[in-house]
């Protein structure tokens, strides 16, 4: 393997934030009705769209790649050339990217420039949906596995405002506004901004006061208050992660406008579309827990005496097993992968630790039986390329994915927005 491998200095940083979407959220008046779900919530009677791939139907399928990865089905690539959908056979359906005049005035934000605008993209847990801006006005929502156009809803912004999280039916999208006049030397994690829920299915949007007012208390405080997590769980509920001295989970009810603070869970690190939350206990450093949405019930996941500190992990998609990056010591000079099933009302390891020393990156996706795992790794081999990285716990092999020399697709570097497994 070409990885390089960090200083300890930096392994707190990257277990902290790997595989987070990191975001900014806040305030306003609230359209969305207190005593109804969203219009076509169900999931029934809604109308789509069929849109045809921008590839010439008489062409033949091209691999994307000459290598695919087991138990992948689909991935979702972003480059400069535009947005792709590929599967083992070549790519399924692709938005380019089209020609635009960029806005004349823009405001440094921590290195990257920003624009006054909408923009972003967003898959739903169950990676079934995927949600883009389209023309720095309108968000799109289509089926990954087709590409067809569900919905549409056309967002008035004011200052930068990103898409972050879209609900596991497509029908509602949670957005996050900063002011970009904003000066650079103030920008931090100290800054209001708000986060806007928008029923797609009528085109309504809310800021959400609720959220701001804890976001202008923390700065008040002088806290921090960046957010580190903003997801969509069953029935509506956000959840919320805020950076801090000790990072808070909260669960917001946009409908119902109710926010409760987690007192259980410091940061997230994965949830299913069930609700389940896999994150860092509150109670004890190094401690991982697995916490219910839907009755807030919190499991404890025991850990090797070996190997005693967790770092961040992903649950499987129906919640029957996750996987940790799990160290020996606090220093994690030694560390590896191991996965861990539910014992009764405990999470206890599966096998044993899958140990590595030439890359700290923790698992980001986990199959279905709970056999193999996977990561994103970005610029990180001695090409600079971003690629797979897989772990089969059964055989015990280590393999990257979509490397240069396996690519069959000129689209030049581009990074990967969704990974949907066969299971």
């Amino acid at each position: 393997m070409r990885y390089r491998v960090p200083t300890p200095a930096t392994v707190l940083a990257w277990v902290l934030v790997a595989g987070m979407s990191l975001a900014l959220w806040g305030c306003g008046p609230s359209p969305i009705s207190t005593t109804s779900a969203p219009s076509g919530a169900s999931g029934t009677n809604v109308s789509t769209t069929a849109v045809g791939s921008t590839f010439p139907s008489t062409s033949p399928t091209q691999p994307i790649t000459s290598r695919w990865p087991p138990g992948v089905e689909t991935v979702v690539l972003s480059a400069e050339t535009g947005l792709y959908v590929g599967d083992a056979q070549g790519v399924r359906w692709a938005q380019r990217n089209k020609a635009a005049d960029q806005p004349s005035t823009t405001v440094t934000v921590r290195g990257p420039q920003i624009v006054s605008g909408l923009d972003g993209m967003a898959l739903s847990s169950n990676k079934e949906f995927l949600a883009y801006v389209e023309d720095g006005k309108e968000i799109v929502v289509r089926f990954i596995a087709d590409g067809s156009i569900i919905r549409r809803a056309t967002v008035p912004t004011e200052g930068h405002t990103t898409l972050r999280s879209v609900s596991p039916d497509g029908v509602l999208a949670a957005l996050v506004t900063v002011d970009p006049d904003l000066q650079a030397e103030n920008l931090g994690d100290k800054v209001p901004w708000t986060v806007t829920v928008v029923d797609l299915s009528s085109g309504t949007s809310t800021v959400e006061d609720t959220l701001a007012v804890l976001v202008r208390e923390r700065i008040e405080r002088g806290e921090s208050c960046g957010l580190v997590c903003l997801s969509w769980l069953p029935e509506y509920k956000l959840l919320v992660g805020v950076s801090g001295d000790p990072y808070e989970t909260y669960l917001y009810d946009p409908i119902a406008d109710r926010l409760a603070l987690v007192p259980e869970l410091e940061y997230i690190w994965s949830s299913t579309p069930g609700g389940l939350v896999l994150g860092a206990g509150a109670a004890e450093p190094g401690e991982a827990v697995v916490w219910n949405g839907r009755d807030g019930s919190l499991e404890p996941v025991i850990l090797d005496s070996e190997w005693p500190h967790a770092g961040q992990g992903s649950l499987n998609a129906d919640g029957t097993a996750l996987v940790l990056m799990v160290a020996k010591s606090a220093e994690w000079a030694e560390y590896g992968w191991q996965v861990f099933r539910q014992t009764g009302s405990e999470w206890r390891p599966a096998g044993p630790v899958a140990e590595v020393d030439w890359m700290h990156q923790p698992p980001s996706l986990l199959s279905g039986d709970g056999s193999r795992a996977w990561t994103v790794v970005y610029q990180s081999t001695a090409d600079n390329e971003t690629v797979l990285l897989s772990h089969d716990f059964t055989s015990g092999a280590w393999e990257e994915w979509f490397g240069s020399e396996d690519m069959q697709a000129d689209w030049g570097p581009f990074y990967f927005a969704g990974i949907a497994l066969t299971d």
